[in-house]
């Protein structure tokens, strides 16, 4: 079998959709959505899941696997480095507190950047030389895998290429952030046409499915206020956002939340809980250093999350984690909030500023939306009913689609695709608002606020500036967004310099500076000297402006020739993926037959109460074949060369023939020569009788003529018995056979 073989004939060009997506890009799992014919579908994955997890495996050889393939993944067992959470990190400073914070429970390494920014070591250098990738990316890079794999999710769902999409962010993500994120679409291959808030999207959703819920009664229904809280709980962030709702017009009041607050937190209180419950039993021991033991915990740790969402005890057990021996430990919901109280304390307190923002009391919210997949904890929702005065919760949206589906009502607006529109959102307004103040830093140290928060966008502003000093030839602007009053204490964006000032004494020159925030929530600030001509200065005439205008550009974005060189790698590696991607639905579908075909054959049941000889044996060789697939390092590495990838095809080509033999032959057993007697009562009787009319075909007492299917012989199945052996023995096998054989030599 060639590569060709293994790749599959060539796609002809797909038809390009000319409408946008809608994508959730979030930090545990990732959902895509598309608006058609007034309709909303959730696009699953080529699992059948509605959504993914937001993971990718890196290995040794180059592969990489995004989302569900990644379930399977053992580093112990094929080596390599699963990277997650990189929405905590996109557009983050390696120094930031909460960077250092989470690498301590990371099981990857993260260094810092030329950039200052963040770079994931995903191989070795001896790794990346030899299959010439690069030993790191970037957040936006791991970000872009994942959208890349919603992308053609996408495109197998509509038949037809993707080339645009609304992202959502979280509310309080900053301007490096949301730019970050665009990046992370573009290295996908996509054109990101709008960045819109978390929260708001949900409040979309919410609206449009309201507005179908509710037939108006009288024609002024349908434009009842309503004031909708927002309340977004997901893996790694946290949003609030107010929202008046009018008709159709969506106006967000006020915003508030964490970047760095989630379900996530969550899971390392209940990591560290074990961890110092084994320490004080009576093992004693401390597995805080072991990345290996920490990561099973974790994994059981968002599993016993989940689970006291709908019971109120559960069991986290855990196999050979103690030194060879089992862990087992009981949780109550009970414990699970005594462990939370100061996350759930820091999730009332944004609400409870959120509200205050947009200068209402709790009674007056009408509608509390839940959202998120961390807004199933029962906790969350006794303290959300005890604030809002025991008004009910909604929660009628799917708490983890809910915003894809926003997204994707905000494309059909921005999309000249008739399909995508709709009579219930073509005249849609929405309104977001900045998250925090932003003003550059005056002379003194102190911030003047020029956008204040919770303002409308897009908006910009225009104000008028000075110089401080005689003969001043320099001016500074550096732009800053937080809500105290000194800059020392806020958050920098960017800056630039206005160079060749007209020299003059202090206070003469005028210097215009224009902040503009679009509507994705992108920053751009100006900077231009006016001079007045002395014509104009003397005669009355008009002032001319003599500009010297830059663009602030925050300090850890890539530059053009950065990006240029993160798309041309992920389009190199995107051909060995397309065949990887091959190999391992070949791997996949070959796997559940052979699961179907010892599940659904009574005689290859080992609780089969009559002995049966060629099942028994075919029942071995399909349960080989079965461990085969799922050990195999070669198989499960998924190799990217030609060579490697035509090898494996044909090889899985080969075990998925043998096996069809196997159960063929072992069908034809079930007829006698004259048909007389079918199923296993009749092959039970030929086994125990060697004469008469109970024999079979005029076979031996020993069966042996059983085993001929269309001229074959116990010497042919042997010889299938030996072959099977050596393809089913994996890389790792033969490595141990080699080292015991080295010992015994010694």
């Amino acid at each position: 079998m060639t590569a060709t073989d293994v790749d599959g004939p060539a796609a002809p060009p797909r038809q390009r959709f000319g409408g946008i997506l809608g994508i959730d890009l979030g930090t545990t799992y990732s959902c895509v959505a598309v608006m058609l014919n007034g309709r909303v579908d959730v696009i699953p994955n080529d699992q059948g899941n509605r959504t993914t997890p937001s993971r990718v495996a890196f290995l040794p050889n180059g592969r990489v696997l995004v989302g569900d393939a990644t379930a399977a993944f053992r580093s112990d067992v094929t080596g390599g480095v699963l990277v997650y959470d990189a929405k905590r990190m996109i557009g983050r400073k390696f120094d930031d507190a909460e960077m250092q914070r989470d690498r301590a429970t990371w099981p990857f390494v993260i260094r810092k950047a030329a950039s200052g920014g963040i770079d994931i070591e995903i191989r070795s250098k001896e790794d990346a030389a030899l299959t010439g990738t690069p030993a790191t990316v970037s957040p936006e890079q791991v970000s872009a895998v994942v959208l890349g794999y919603l992308k053609e999710c996408a495109e197998r769902h509509l038949g037809q290429s993707v080339s645009m999409a609304v992202i959502t962010v979280p509310a309080y993500f900053n301007d490096a952030q949301r730019e970050h994120t665009r990046l992370a679409g573009v290295l996908a291959g996509l054109d990101v046409v709008r960045v819109v808030n978390e929260p708001t999207a949900a409040a979309l959703a919410y609206g449009l499915d309201k507005r179908r819920s509710l037939a108006p009664t009288s024609a002024g229904q349908d434009e009842e206020e309503r004031m909708v809280l927002v309340f977004d709980f997901g893996g790694g962030t946290f949003d609030v956002s107010v929202v008046l709702v009018c008709g159709q017009t969506f106006k967000v009041e006020s915003t508030n939340g964490h970047t760095h607050l989630g379900g996530q937190d969550i899971d390392n209180l209940i990591v560290n809980y074990c961890l110092a419950e084994i320490k004080r039993g009576a093992s004693k021991l401390d597995l805080s250093g072991n990345a290996k033991a920490v990561s099973k915990l974790r994994f059981h740790a968002e599993k016993a999350k989940r689970a006291l969402s709908f019971s109120t005890e559960c069991v986290i057990e855990i196999d050979g984690l103690l030194d060879g021996g089992n862990y087992y430990q009981p949780l109550s919901r009970a414990k699970l909030d005594s462990l939370c109280v100061k996350v759930f304390n820091d999730v009332m307190d944004i609400v409870k500023q959120a509200v205050a923002a947009a200068k209402i009391s709790p009674s007056a919210i009408t509608d509390v939306v839940m959202v998120g997949g961390s807004s199933r904890i029962p906790r969350i929702h006794h303290l959300m009913r005890e604030f809002f005065g025991g008004k009910s919760l909604d929660c009628s949206l799917h708490p983890d689609e809910a915003i894809a589906i926003g997204a994707a009502i905000q494309a059909s607006v921005l999309s000249s695709l008739p399909a995508q529109k709709s009579s219930a959102t073509e005249d849609l307004v929405l309104m977001d608002v900045v998250p925090l103040s932003i003003g550059i830093d005056i002379n003194d140290g102190t911030m003047d606020v020029l956008i204040p928060r919770n303002s409308t966008i897009p908006r910009s502003v225009v104000k008028d500036y000075t110089t401080v000093e005689n003969r001043q030839r320099v001016v500074s602007i550096d732009v800053y967004e937080g809500e105290r009053p000194l800059v020392k204490h806020n958050r920098k964006l960017g800056g630039f310099d206005i160079t060749g000032i007209t020299s003059a004494a202090k206070g003469v020159p005028t210097i215009k500076v224009t902040l503009k925030i679009d509507a994705n929530g992108i920053l751009n600030v100006t900077g231009e000297e006016i001079v007045e001509s002395a014509k104009g200065h003397r005669g009355g005439g008009n002032a001319t402006s003599q500009k010297k205008e830059l663009t602030v550009k925050t300090a850890d974005r890539y530059s053009a020739s950065d990006i240029e060189n993160m798309i041309t790698q992920a389009q190199q590696l995107a051909t060995a993926d397309r065949r990887a991607a091959k190999a391992f639905h070949t791997r996949h579908e070959l796997r559940v037959r052979v699961d179907e075909w010892l599940e659904s054959h009574p005689s290859l049941q080992e609780s089969n109460d009559s002995y049966d000889r060629r099942a028994d044996k075919t029942r071995r060789k399909l349960e080989k074949v079965a461990d085969f697939l799922v050990n195999d390092s070669a198989t499960v590495n998924l190799v990217v060369d030609e060579h490697s990838a035509a090898k494996l095809g044909s090889k899985l080509h080969k075990l998925e023939k043998k096996c069809e033999k196997l159960i063929s032959r072992l069908k034809g057993k079930k007829k006698d020569k004259g048909g007389a007697e079918t199923g296993d009562d009749a092959g039970h009787k030929r086994t125990r009788s060697g004469d008469g009319d109970g024999s079979d075909n005029g076979g031996n007492s020993d069966g042996s003529a059983d085993d001929d299917d269309g001229g074959g012989s116990e010497s042919d199945a042997d010889e299938e018995d030996a072959e099977l052996e050596s393809s089913d023995e994996s890389d790792s096998d033969r490595h141990r056979k080699k080292r015991r054989a080295a010992k015994k030599k010694q």
